[in-house]
């Protein structure tokens, strides 16, 4: 069976219900799709348009949680070379707890693990630190946001994931049964006719003309879909065009 990039699937989808509702009085067999290709090309749908919405919150969230980490990073480091400068805590460096990395999960623990050798040294050595809360009311609210919108972002990451499996899994089922359409519209309407014409797969590019007659024209190879296209795997985007229906 074809596999077509999920972006054509989409187009096709829509397209296939359109066909549907202007040809389902013409024939039973055509009719009958109400009861296969109608829900699958909706659920197919739904998925699509919401992995697309997560997929920029997935975006999004990275975004805020990578600039919450760093900012944190940078400010417990500011801090741990002042404790390291003034010898408070014997034998500490800022290596200890603000390394090199900019992997959040790394930020947040060396931050934890700063504030943990603080608490323990001044258990010992109370009073030792003068500037001890204006350092915690600048290390601890950024913390608690980093680490929420870090967790939001691993949320968002997670969501995206599923939505994915479940795109596919939609378009898994879609495909078949929109092949199964076609060639039941090629039976009772012909093969010349523009309702089937409109749901060949190899002639759908991502530039089309309002008359679908001039597509071929307008389109003169392959166009790869944006690189954030949900469903599509990178090969896809250079199969465009080399994707040709068996059933057609």
């Amino acid at each position: 069976m074809p596999t077509h990039p999920h972006w054509k699937l989409r187009r096709l989808a829509d397209r296939a219900l359109r066909v549907y509702e202007r040809t389902q009085h013409i024939h039973p067999t055509i009719a009958a799709y109400s009861h296969t290709l109608v829900p699958l090309a909706q659920a197919f749908i739904e998925s699509y348009d919401s992995l697309r919405v997560l997929g920029q919150r997935r975006a999004t969230e990275r975004a805020e949680g990578l600039e919450a980490t760093e900012t944190l990073a940078k400010t417990t480091r500011g801090w741990a070379l002042q404790i390291e400068a003034l010898a408070i805590i014997e034998g500490f460096t800022v290596r200890d707890v603000a390394g090199n990395s900019t992997v959040p999960d790394d930020v947040l623990n060396d931050t934890r693990a700063f504030l943990r050798m603080i608490d323990e040294h001044l258990e010992v050595n109370p009073e030792t630190i003068p500037f001890l809360d204006l350092m915690r009311s600048s290390i601890e609210p950024m913390l608690e946001t980093a680490s929420r919108e870090w967790s939001e972002a691993e949320h968002a990451r997670g969501a995206h994931s599923l939505a994915v499996v479940q795109n596919r899994e939609a378009a898994a089922k879609l495909a078949p049964c929109l092949a199964s359409f076609r060639r039941t519209l090629a039976q009772v309407l012909g093969r010349t006719n523009a309702e089937y014409q409109s749901l060949r797969a190899n002639k759908v590019s991502r530039v089309e003309a309002v008359d679908e007659g001039e597509g071929e024209a307008l389109s003169e190879g392959p166009v790869a879909p944006p690189a954030t296209d949900p469903g599509d795997e990178p090969a896809d985007a250079m199969k465009d065009e080399e994707v040709t229906n068996k059933a057609s």
